[in-house]
């Protein structure tokens, strides 16, 4: 039966190779000690790092139609035995047959060593492509599995994966953007791992620093996948319930979230001393929030052939947030007191459509549609008490209501064609609008509104020189009109990539990178309208802010070899027209804080981290350095310093995490925080009941209640302001998370949720 089969192939393969320059591809899988077929192999033909082609063994062949001709990695990998990998040419139809050899284990001394593909790190044009062993690709949990990348930093209790510098990636699934995230994967499914640090044109318009791509296997029959978390805080504070489920076949599937979660007695205390030209101020206040949110989505994903691929969502979310405050201090020699209460109320509503389709497996086409609505009202009211020899007490009443709302939507073209061994192109275009009406009920005149509609193009090309080095440029124009209020102008911006990477040897890269880029105001920095209830301070933004355009130059080492990673990165950035906090007093003394255009701004940066893998977990350290530097700053301050240790061990059915992440200050053009606590510091055991149902206790704040110093200062005054976050005290949690899989394997291929990238107006 296996010869007739092969039979056909090879008939197959003459015939439809005969004219043009693709191939077929055959491999048969042996086991080397008995020569037996090996059946659940998988047959990878790898280029440039990625894998191009893959298939299962089927009938004792793993065939793959339609290769580009040219030179491949061949891989193959099956469960208990060595990885394979070869180099062949293919230019006709071939036929290779692969003998595995079992896996080994050497005892030295009670430790066993066994040979690992998590060792193997390749370079590519963005970034690096990461393999998992064999242990964690046998691990229920996706994200414990991802806990062994080396760039990556993974926290299973919350479902959350940053990059090292603390930044969160737009996850990816067999390079869609569609996908029912992380959660559902079965790390069994997963090829490969692929981390891109410096995405292409595509993704500027978005803001995206970071892409996270996993690569699984296709799936072949029907599939059940839900799982149930829990957790809470102990005094409680913060804590959610969530539920997940997705259910459907190869070419159809449903998938669905709803989260609950609520934050109580969220408790700051600050201290504030203001020096004005001709008053002083001193008070201490207190302030507590509460708040609680709803969440829920629906996504029906479809493939219905090989080459589209289709998913509409609807997703919707509320929240709730009531915070009250009090202070008592002195204005000169004038005592006062002061109460207030606020309360937000904010309602987001998505809905997107997603459309893929390969010409080829060289050429494919994206679409996405989105429409965003969001409602924010939000109460304010304040009583401030004085009191006088004279005029004995009375008071000073403010009440603030704001009815907000937002409409945003947004269509993305993009084409990409792979058309040789080393080199693509593609092209785009993205357009984008916002309408914003804000409104002071309580002030009928105070009505404001904001239009931007923006239109991005860009064209992007890549290639390998000498075979060492990548070289990817890319150019754009932005264009977007402006009405803010009454100040309207138009905008048309370069965007400018240049990525050049080389690679001397598989242990050595080292990347150069120039990227320009440019950003309008939000409509926080805009908004006009004063958001603060306190008699002597103002919060407005300034509508006749213009876009920002920044230019960033970094040069990134990077080092592999089996059980480490290190990476050593300098950048510079500098920022024209940057979008920067500002405050004066105003002709009645009121001090008020507001936006503007600074004339430039720099910051340079030099940091190293080095990740070690040992046998059961992973050690990783962070440190380094950066400045910034602001025309006619108003303080000496320019240095900040920074460290992340963070390591992850599992032992039998324990997993132990450690992060730490401290930083001892944030400069800004006129004022600097110092920080005298880390703001992560976090101890977390795991204990795995089952293999899908864990159990989790975390001390977070270890180190200290978070405690943070503000200085400002202007011609005008100058301030001090001490806070202390005191929900940010050592605190333990407790969270529960049971999954359960039915036919994994037969799950979809799509994979990505259509994420809202509408976050509301956030005032």
């Amino acid at each position: 039966m296996k010869n007739i089969i092969l039979s056909l192939i090879m008939l197959l393969g003459a015939v439809s190779g005969a004219a043009q320059d693709t191939s077929n591809f055959v491999g048969q899988v042996y086991s080397a000690t008995d020569s037996a077929c090996v059946d659940d192999a998988y047959v990878s033909l790898v280029l440039d790092g990625q894998v191009k082609y893959g298939a299962p063994m089927d009938c004792g062949c793993a065939f793959i139609g339609g290769v580009v001709n040219g030179k491949y990695t061949v891989e193959v990998d099956a469960f208990g035995y060595e990885l394979y990998r070869d180099t062949v040419t293919i230019s006709a139809f071939k036929v290779l047959d692969v003998y595995l050899k079992p896996q080994k284990a050497i005892a030295l001394k009670e430790i066993s060593v066994e040979g690992s593909r998590s060792d193997v790190v390749t370079r590519t044009a963005y970034g690096h492509v990461f393999y998992l062993s064999e242990k964690a690709r046998k691990l229920k949990n996706p994200f414990y599995a991802l806990m062994e990348v080396p760039a990556l930093e993974v926290n299973p209790s919350t479902s959350s994966v940053k990059t090292l510098n603390g930044k969160t990636p737009l996850i990816l699934v067999n390079g869609n953007r569609v996908n029912t995230g992380i959660n559902p994967i079965d790390p069994a499914e997963i090829e490969s791992v692929e981390l891109i640090t410096d995405p292409p044109a595509r993704y500027i318009n978005e803001g995206v620093t970071a892409i996270l791509n996993i690569k699984v296997r296709k799936k072949e029959s029907p599939y059940v996948w839900y799982e149930l978390s829990t957790r809470h805080e102990l005094p409680l504070y913060y804590g959610f319930g969530v539920g997940y489920f997705e259910i459907g076949n190869p070419k159809y599937s449903l998938y669905g979230r709803t989260s609950l979660d609520y934050q109580y007695n969220q408790d700051f205390a600050k201290s504030v001393y203001r020096e004005f030209s001709d008053y002083t101020q001193h008070y201490n206040s207190t302030s507590r929030g509460n708040s609680r949110g709803w969440l829920g989505e629906l996504l029906l994903k479809a493939n219905p052939s090989e080459k589209d691929y289709f998913a509409v969502q609807g997703y919707t979310k509320s929240t709730l947030s009531k915070v009250r405050g009090s202070g008592l201090g002195l204005i000169d020699d004038v005592p006062y007191d002061f109460d207030s209460k606020s309360r937000t109320r904010s309602v987001i509503a998505t809905a997107s459509a997603y459309y893929k389709h390969a010409f080829s497996d060289k050429k494919e086409f994206e679409a996405r549609l989105a429409y965003n609505y969001n409602k924010n009202n939000f109460d304010n009211d304040r009583t401030d008490t004085y009191s006088t020899e004279e005029d004995g007490s009375f008071d000073d009443m403010y009440m603030q209501q704001m009815r907000n709302m937002r409409h945003s939507g947004q269509l993305q073209l993009d084409f990409n064609h792979i058309y040789s061994y080393y080199g693509s192109y593609g092209f785009g275009a993205h357009t984008s609008m916002t309408f914003d009406r804000l409104h002071q009920i309580t002030d009928p005149a105070s009505l404001y509104r904001n239009r931007n509609i923006s239109q991005y193009v860009y064209a992007q090309w890549g290639t390998k020189l000498w075979k060492k080095l990548w070289v990817t440029p890319s150019v754009g124009l932005n264009a977007m009109w402006l009405k803010q209020g009454d100040f309207s102008k138009n905008y048309f911006l370069p965007r400018i990539i240049m990525d050049l990477v080389w690679q001397p040897n598989d242990a050595h890269s080292v990347s150069l990178k120039y990227q320009l880029t440019n950003d309008a105001a939000s409509i926080r920095q805009l908004n006009p309208i004063n958001t603060s209830a306190d008699p002597l301070y103002k919060v407005i933004g300034n509508p006749r802010l213009k876009p920002q355009t920044m230019h960033y130059v970094p040069l990134v080492y990077s080092f592999t070899k089996k059980k480490w990673f290190i990476q050593a990165q300098v950048y510079y950035k500098r920022i024209n027209n940057m979008l920067s906090a500002e405050s004066y007093v105003d002709d009645n003394g009121v001090l008020v804080s507001t936006y503007g255009n600074a004339e430039h701004f720099s910051q340079v940066l030099a940091s190293a981290s080095a990740n070690y893998r040992i046998k059961n977990g992973r050690f990783t350290l962070t440190a380094g350095w950066y400045a910034n530097y602001f025309k006619d700053q108003t303080h000496g301050k320019h240095n900040m310093f920074f460290i992340n240790p963070s390591f992850n061990l599992t032992v039998k059915k324990f997993l132990f995490l450690l992060n730490l992440y401290y930083q001892t200050a944030d400069i800004q053009k006129i004022s600097y925080d110092k920080f005298f606590k880390p703001w992560g510091a976090n101890f977390q055991i795991n204990y795995n009941i089952t293999d899908n149902f864990y159990v989790g206790l975390c001390m977070q704040n270890f180190t200290g209640t978070y405690r943070t110093r503000t200085i400002t200062s202007t011609d005008a005054f100058y301030e001090v302001m001490d806070t202390k976050n005191k929900y940010m005290s050592p605190r333990p949690f407790i969270i529960l998370r049971y999954s359960f899989r039915k036919n994994a394997k037969r799950k979809i291929r799509l994979e990505k949720v259509l994420d809202s990238t509408e976050e509301g107006i956030k005032l």
